[in-house]
């Protein structure tokens, strides 16, 4: 896995801002039944977690500027390509972004996603549990992220098939050691998460970081992919202005 391809930044020198899986093991979408592809005009953009059977948790560079119109999400299938006839689809009704999304910092970035009909949950198409607003990360707690983004920094082309790679999660000042100069600042609405072995990367974005069974994360950006001292940062779900937007607009 790598980060979404959905808003590439290039802030300075030859640094991409970039919501990121590389290093992943290749899974079947009954093991990650709440992974959901977002799509754009047909196309797989970005990753995002089903919450309920009509709602959609992904990143807020996901949805802004692209109107709900042109978007539809695919559930219960492991692949994605053009033309993809596997697992069931839907349009979206709405796409709303966080109203304090700052696109310049990735600050607050969250975004949820209602869809014109159900889901209908089997095998392949479950919810995912959200934290309780405010819910710590346990102490050297590791979490799984997956998705269909590109393989390596830099690439054109995201997977066909979905993958999974299981990460360490950092502690606000572990993370601000790694990121010493950051290109934006870190804030409490972010988790770090990956190391050198592993990350998330271009077409990501938007995706599920899961611990412990509940959405910890939302894959978001990072400095390049699988960079050494530069883990992806994740928009922290539990944080109050998140947490507290996810519940007021999705009841979940």
């Amino acid at each position: 896995l790598a980060a979404s391809n959905a808003v590439p930044r290039r802030l300075g020198g030859s640094d991409w801002i970039d919501p990121q899986i590389i290093n992943g093991t290749l899974v079947d979408i009954k093991d990650v039944p709440y992974q959901l592809s977002l799509e754009h005009l047909f196309m797989h953009t970005c990753g995002a977690s089903i919450v309920s059977d009509k709602w959609a948790v992904t990143a807020a560079h996901c949805v802004v500027g692209m109107p709900a119109l042109l978007m539809r999400v695919r559930a219960g299938s492991t692949w994605t390509f053009i033309f993809n006839w596997m697992g069931s689809t839907s349009g979206v009704s709405k796409a709303l972004a966080h109203p304090k999304y700052d696109s310049s910092k990735y600050d607050h970035d969250v975004g949820v996603l209602e869809f014109k009909s159900a889901l209908k949950f089997g095998p392949t198409i479950q919810p995912i549990a959200l934290p309780a607003e405010g819910e710590a990360l346990a102490q050297g707690a590791t979490g799984i992220v997956s998705g269909w983004g590109t393989l390596f920094e830099g690439s054109l082309f995201t997977a066909f098939k979905l993958r999974k790679l299981e990460i360490p999660l950092w502690t606000e000042a572990e993370c601000a050691s790694l990121y010493k100069e950051p290109l934006v600042p870190l804030t409490d609405r972010m988790v770090c998460g990956g190391d050198h072995h592993g990350d998330s990367c271009q077409g990501d974005s938007g995706g599920p970081l899961v611990s412990g069974g509940k959405l910890v994360g939302v894959v978001s950006w990072g400095e390049g992919c699988n960079r050494a001292e530069k883990p992806g940062v994740y928009t922290r779900v539990a944080s109050q202005p998140i947490r507290s937007f996810i519940k007021e607009q999705t009841g979940q």
